[in-house]
């Protein structure tokens, strides 16, 4: 289990569609809900049904409202990220984050920022929706998360100083036990570029992009790989990586 958080392992296969029903509703599971009280339960957009799901770490103050994922800027440099490799973002890929509202605003480097999900913030809401949902898509291959955020409620931490496991998870492949045979690809947050643009961190970017490309769409490898890796775990009585 990842260092820190707290997400049941055993789970069944339910029908993705009435999951997304019953939780596209108005929660109030944790204080960032009840800071949204016009919150939807899930924000997501994008098919079900797909190999891919793509996630981020929590919306902001007006994707809570709609209900809609990386809009605005910040969703402007994501669609340009996802047209790049060739992937339709509501065809080929299912969209959310780990968190379903927004966190509040508070001073940090001098600069009112929104901050990252609390530890018991992602605790009550990433397990009973964002996972949940994941587990119920019928055709999931691979997870891509965008940031450390999302990428530590996967992959978990070295400590509950929630330090990265390895400081050069950007443009690697994972996998975690909570989502079995499943391969988990870890790439910066399009925010990063959005508010610190550099050539230096768009050629990054592109490199990144380019690996998951050809390992996933065009070798299409991951899910094959990552199934293999299970199955080994499980044939040598082995737990959370």
């Amino acid at each position: 289990m990842p260092n820190g958080f707290n997400f049941v392992d055993e789970f069944e296969q339910e029908d993705v569609m009435a999951v997304l029903t019953e939780l596209t509703a108005a929660c109030s599971s944790c204080r960032l809900s009840q800071l949204h009280p016009y919150n939807r339960g899930m924000v997501y957009r994008g098919n079900p049904h797909a190999k891919i799901a793509i996630v981020g770490d929590a919306p902001s103050d007006s994707e809570t409202e709609k209900g809609v994922p990386f809009v605005g800027m910040t969703g402007k440099e994501f669609e340009a990220w996802m047209a790049y490799i060739g992937v339709d973002t509501q065809k080929h890929a299912f969209i959310t984050n780990i968190t379903q509202c927004m966190p509040p605003k508070t001073p940090i480097n001098g600069r009112l920022q929104v901050r990252d999900p609390a530890k018991d913030e992602i605790n009550a809401c990433f397990g009973p929706r964002c996972l949940r949902v994941l587990r119920a898509m019928p055709n999931l291959e691979v997870v891509m998360v965008l940031g450390w955020v999302a990428a530590k409620a996967f992959l978990g931490t070295s400590n509950d100083e929630n330090t990265p496991k390895t400081k050069t998870h950007e443009g690697g492949w994972f996998e975690s036990s909570l989502l079995p045979g499943i391969g988990i690809f870890c790439l910066n947050h399009p925010a990063d570029i959005v508010h610190a643009e550099s050539g230096e961190k768009k050629m990054i970017i592109q490199k990144f992009l380019d690996y998951f490309k050809r390992e996933a769409l065009v070798e299409k490898k991951i899910g094959a790989l990552a199934r293999d890796a299970q199955a080994r775990r499980e044939a040598l009585g082995l737990g959370v990586l």
